[in-house]
């Protein structure tokens, strides 16, 4: 369990935050920590599968 333990807050430690650029972005904010690349990357990706933030339907 000790290894465990030291590899997730070796993970937590070296993680970078991304800020919500859009009221419905938390996924898009979520999926850029979690892959560590920019918010406007995940963004840019997410519109390639018609995921919009901006879609008022969300």
């Amino acid at each position: 369990m000790k290894g465990l333990y030291s590899a997730l807050a070796f993970e937590l430690k070296h993680m970078k935050g991304a800020l919500q650029e859009d009221l419905t972005g938390c996924g898009i904010a979520y999926g850029a920590i979690f892959v560590n690349v920019s918010y406007l990357q995940v963004a840019s990706v997410a519109m390639t599968l018609s995921i919009n933030v901006r879609d008022t339907r969300l």
